[in-house]
């Protein structure tokens, strides 16, 4: 089994590379929650909601990276 740590470290990478709710969800709960300070994401709601825009932030923003 792999430790949180890892666990953390793999979805860290499929959210912010663009992956989407498809390559997260299984790291995560069908009903995790998110919020944020930036006024872009004031009105994404759910960790599924936050991957959904990262993905789509890398479809105007093909070579971004964290």
């Amino acid at each position: 089994m792999s430790s949180i740590t890892e666990i953390a470290r793999v979805f860290f990478e499929a959210c912010e590379t663009g992956k989407g709710w498809e390559g997260c969800s299984e790291y995560c709960t069908t009903d995790a929650t998110f919020s944020a300070q930036a006024e872009p994401l004031a009105d994404v709601k759910s960790l599924e909601g936050y991957t959904e825009w990262m993905k789509a932030l890398y479809a105007f923003m093909p070579n971004a990276g964290y």
